[in-house]
């Protein structure tokens, strides 16, 4: 005989979302946000630079965006991007065709399902608004760029929170382990941050 328990009242039913589990899971303890007390709101005409180095998980900028503020952000490499210390590649990131050697391109093949956002190239340069969460914004290099070591996009913040900076690199969702394809990587920026 099959009994049937009535629900709780005032209890939302849950359903497993892999997904979703997989994507919190991945995010405990990758953006350290920054104390509120030491957080800088931007005025319109403010300009705000930030140090960047490849090999962090998230940089914590410290800038606070509010929601609807427009902004530009513009990255300068400051010494050579390499990926795993090996794959050399723009601020704009590289494709799996770009990267030198057979083997190489295989093994990039194989990681890329690690990658942060799967559709986007490695090494794409990425701003998020708030320590957790998906608001996202892919600073996307032109086709043909007149200089490759720079990128440089407007934004318009939609919702409150700290800015956030990364490479779109492998990531894996385990202590101890999450930081082991960042910590192979090379190069730094300048990040200039302009509200507007």
């Amino acid at each position: 005989m099959k009994t049937e328990t009535a629900p709780v009242p005032g209890r939302q039913e849950r359903h497993f979302d892999p997904v979703r589990q997989w994507r919190a899971f991945a995010e405990i303890g990758i953006c350290a946000e920054t104390a509120t007390d030491k957080l800088v709101s931007m005025k319109r005409g403010d300009k705000l630079v930030r140090d960047f180095s490849t090999n962090e998980l998230c940089h914590a900028s410290g800038i606070f965006v509010e929601q609807n503020g427009r902004y530009r952000f513009t990255v300068d490499k400051t010494v050579d991007w390499k990926d795993g210390g090996s794959i050399p590649t723009t601020v704009g990131g590289y494709h799996i065709n770009d990267v030198p050697g057979r083997f190489e391109r295989i093994e990039t093949f194989l990681l890329s399902s690690l990658k942060r956002v799967w559709i986007r190239p490695f090494f794409r340069f990425i701003v998020r608004t708030g320590s957790t969460g998906s608001e996202e914004n892919f600073l996307d290099q032109d086709d043909h760029p007149e200089n490759v070591d720079q990128l440089q996009e407007r934004y318009t913040a939609r919702k409150d929170g700290e800015l956030f900076f990364y490479v779109n690199d492998g990531v894996i969702a385990l202590p101890y382990f999450d930081s082991a394809f960042y910590s192979r990587n090379q190069g730094t920026a300048k990040i200039t941050v302009e509200r507007f």
